[in-house]
């Protein structure tokens, strides 16, 4: 998968993958450190997904589900650091078979 950005960007954009059914707050606050009440079943819940930069807006990425339903995908900055609540900065739901 390729991840663009509206413009050129200085830092790199995260991407987490969050089961389906599950708090899209608390599994994205999870894996990027910023609560004190961690999900204990992260590895369950959601996962980020590795990205790479290959150029100044845009990234790529390989993911692998591991299991059927409708799994959301989750840009949660839209700055160098922190978290956009409630849902991120950008969010796409995928059904997977």
């Amino acid at each position: 998968m390729i991840v663009r950005s509206e413009r050129r960007l200085d830092y790199n954009l995260r991407l987490i993958a969050v089961a389906p059914g599950r708090d899209i707050f608390r599994v994205v606050a999870t894996i990027t450190g910023d609560t004190s009440r961690p999900d204990p079943n992260i590895a369950r819940n959601g996962f980020e997904v590795p990205l790479v930069r290959i150029a100044p807006d845009r990234w790529r990425g390989t993911v692998r589900f591991r299991r059927a339903g409708r799994w959301r995908v989750v840009v949660p900055n839209s700055a160098p650091v922190g978290v956009v609540i409630p849902a991120g900065a950008a969010r796409l739901t995928l059904a997977v078979h």
